[in-house]
C-alpha cells in the first residue's frame, strides 16, 4: 500500500502492478501509513495532524481523528503485540497512543521537541521507541499508570527522523537522522554504532527479515544502502532514485524482494539476494536440494549474528521449510534425487511444490514463484487424472523437462519503475511502502 500527497491510500496488486483499491475519506497530504498486524486495516497520518484508519476489506473509514495532533504527524505505528493499539507522533512534541476499537486516546507522552518517528518493539508489549528533533532516540515502557523512560541515546547531530526495531533481535534499534548517519543502538549493552554510507538526510530504515545482521536505509541523496551491522560496514551503496528515498519495505514471506518509494513519485522493486550477505549462496544451495533448506536455518538470530555462518532466521524460511517437508514427507537433505528425471506425475508434483517454496523465498522478484505455482496446478491435475484411471492403466508419463530448477535473472539489485507497491498478503512481494513527505521538505 502507498500513501502520498494526493490525500489517498492506494492498495496495489504487486504481481500485476495494478491498483486494486483506493481508500478515500481523508483531506490533505498523507505522510505515513502502517498495516495492522493481521493485514485487515491501514492507519495513516497527515500534514494536518490527522490520524485515519481504514478497513481494507470494506474500504470504509473506521477511525478519523482530525485533532490527533496540533501540527503535522509524520508517523503512525501499529503495535505488533496489541492489535488494538496504535501510536502516532507529531510536530507538536507529543506521542499519542490510540485504542482503535474505542476510537479514543489512551495516553500521551510529551517530548522536549517535535517527534518525527516511532516504532513498537516486536516482542515486548508496551515498549515504544521515538525519534525526536532534539537528536535523541528514546525508548519507553508505556504502562497503564504512565510512561517510563528506559533508554535515551544522543543519536544524531540535528533531528533524529526515524527508528526501527529489528524483527529478529529486538535488542537492536536503528535510527536515521538529518546528519546523514544510520545508528544502531544495542539496548542490552547500552552501546551505539554509527554506520556511514549516505551523504544527506536519512529517512527510510528497514531490517532484513531473514538475515539479522543486514539493515537497509534510504536518504535524500537518492541512495539505498545495505549495512552489515556487526562489521559496521556499508556492503552495498546504490543510486536508486532521482530524488529522496522515503520508504523501504520487505514482506517477511518474500524476504529477498524489497520495495522503495521516493519523492520522484516512483516505487521500485529490488532483488536483494546480492546485498544480503550470503543470500546468493543460500539460494543456490536450496535450488540444488530444497530439503537442505532446513539445515540453513537458525532459531537463534542473536547467535547467528555473531557466527561466520550465514543462516536464515525468519518467518519466510520457516514457512518454506514446512512446505518442503509436507511435499517430500519430511525427507532429509540428499534423500531426494533432484538431478534425476521425475518418474511420474506424482513425483513431478512433489518437486514442483518444493521448488515453489524455494522460489517464493528467494526468487519472487524474478517471477519464479509464479512459474512453479503454475507447474503445481498442472501437475496436480495430471496426478488427479492418473489416480482416477481404471485399474491396470499405465502410469502417467514422466516429465524429464521439469528436472531443471528455476533460475534468477541476476544477482545484482535491479529496480523496475512504475506506480506499484506491495501488499500485505503472502503472495505479495513485500509489505507496505509509503511515499511520504512529497512536497513538504521534511
Amino acid at each position: 500500500a502507498t500513501a502520498s500527497y494526493d490525500a489517498s491510500v492506494k492498495v496495489w496488486h504487486a504481481p500485476s502492478m495494478r491498483c486494486a483499491q483506493t481508500l478515500t475519506g481523508n483531506t490533505g497530504p498523507l505522510y505515513s501509513l502502517c498495516w495492522s498486524p493481521d493485514g485487515s486495516r491501514i492507519a495513516a497520518s497527515s500534514g494536518k495532524g490527522r490520524v485515519v484508519v481504514w478497513d481494507v476489506c470494506t474500504g470504509a473509514v473506521i477511525m478519523l481523528k482530525d485533532d490527533a495532533h496540533a501540527s503535522t504527524s509524520l508517523r503512525v505505528s501499529w503495535s505488533r503485540t496489541d492489535p488494538d493499539l496504535l501510536a502516532s507522533v507529531g510536530m507538536d512534541k507529543v506521542v499519542v497512543l490510540w485504542s482503535v476499537s474505542d476510537k479514543v486516546a489512551k495516553q500521551r507522552v510529551n517530548h522536549p521537541n517535535d517527534v518525527m518517528g516511532c516504532d513498537w518493539c516486536p516482542v515486548t508489549p508496551g515498549r515504544l521507541a521515538t525519534a525526536c528533533a532534539d537528536g535523541k532516540v528514546r525508548v519507553y515502557f508505556l504502562a497503564p499508570v504512565g510512561p517510563r523512560l528506559d533508554f535515551e541515546f544522543d543519536a544524531h547531530v540535528g533531528r533524529a527522523f526515524n527508528v526501527a526495531f529489528s524483527p529478529l533481535v529486538p535488542q537492536l534499534l536503528a535510527s536515521g537522522g538529518d546528519d546523514g548517519r544510520v545508528v544502531v543502538h544495542h539496548l542490552g549493552k547500552g552501546t551505539s554504532t554509527k554506520l556511514i554510507g549516505h551523504t544527506d538526510k536519512v529517512r527510510a530504515l528497514c531490517w532484513h527479515p531473514e538475515l539479522p545482521r543486514v539493515l537497509l536505509s534510504g536518504a535524500w541523496d537518492g541512495r539505498i544502502c545495505a549495512f552489515d551491522v556487526v562489521a559496521g560496514t556499508c556492503i552495498v551503496r546504490h543510486s536508486a532514485h532521482q530524488a529522496d528515498v522515503y520508504g523501504l519495505s520487505i514482506h517477511p514471506l518474500r524476504p529477498f524482494t524489497a520495495v522503495s518509494s521516493s519523492r520522484d513519485t516512483s516505487l521500485r522493486f529490488w532483488d536483494i539476494r546480492g546485498p544480503s550477505a550470503g543470500g546468493r549462496r543460500l539460494a543456490l544451495r536450496a535450488l540444488c536440494d530444497p530439503c537442505a533448506l532446513q539445515g540453513m536455518r537458525s532459531d537463534d538470530p542473536a547467535a547467528s549474528m555473531e557466527s561466520s555462518r550465514d543462516a536464515l532466521c525468519g518467518a519466510g524460511s520457516a514457512a518454506a521449510v514446512a512446505a518442503i517437508a509436507e511435499a517430500t514427507g519430511g525427507a532429509a537433505a540428499g534423500a531426494v534425487p533432484w538431478s534425476e528425471p521425475a518418474g511420474s506425475a506424482s513425483q513431478v508434483l512433489l518437486r514442483a511444490k518444493a521448488y515453489a517454496a524455494v522460489g517464493a523465498l528467494f526468487f519472487d522478484a524474478d517471477g519464479a514463484s509464479d512459474l512453479w505455482r503454475l507447474v503445481v496446478r498442472v501437475a496436480s491435475a495430471e496426478t488427479a487424472v492418473g489416480s482416477e484411471g481404471a485399474a491396470g492403466t499405465a502410469e502417467p508419463q514422466p516429465h524429464p523437462h521439469l528436472v531443471v530448477a528455476a533460475s534468477g535473472r541476476g544477482d545484482a539489485s535491479s529496480g523496475s519503475g512504475g506506480a506499484a507497491a506491495a501488499g500485505t498478503g503472502g503472495a505479495a512481494a513485500a509489505a507496505a511502502a509509503a511515499s511520504g513527505a512529497g512536497a513538504s521538505g521534511q
